[in-house]
């Protein structure tokens, strides 16, 4: 193995891949699980390129997924912290049930998450105050 081929993951670099898979899209309009364009995979690493850890909200999905797999799949906070606390200081915004369940069949709810750079490691709950992702 030659060192010169070495990723250096660290302060604000990153890697896109795919680990020999295809990458997968989620419509968001639909929630249909689709193959990706060569647009799609540009979209994504630019999106990563230009964003530079810019403040992000990220909406998750909350539900039991043995009563319905994914996409989207479910993605619990600590699935959260474990992605992203390492780049972002992680503020749980909200967490909301959603009406009728997801796709209307089972019970369900959104968490919503504003990730930003600064003091990294840290989870706050809505109220602001130092806590353990839900």
């Amino acid at each position: 193995r030659d060192p010169k081929h070495d990723l250096h993951l660290s302060g604000t670099k990153v890697h896109y891949g795919t680990a020999g898979a295809a990458v997968h899209i989620v419509d968001p309009v639909t929630l249909d699980y689709r193959e990706s364009t060569a647009q799609d995979v540009y979209d994504a690493a630019r999106l990563v390129d230009i964003s530079a850890h810019a403040p992000q909200l990220l909406i998750c999905f909350e539900y039991d997924q043995a009563l319905m797999n994914g996409p989207p799949f479910a993605v619990e906070g600590a699935e959260v912290a474990r992605h992203y606390e390492g780049c972002y200081r992680l503020r749980q915004l909200g967490h909301v049930e959603i009406p009728g369940g997801f796709k209307g069949r089972i019970p369900a709810a959104e968490r919503v998450w504003l990730l930003q750079a600064g003091a990294l490691g840290s989870v706050q709950t809505p109220n602001g105050q130092p806590g353990q992702p839900a």
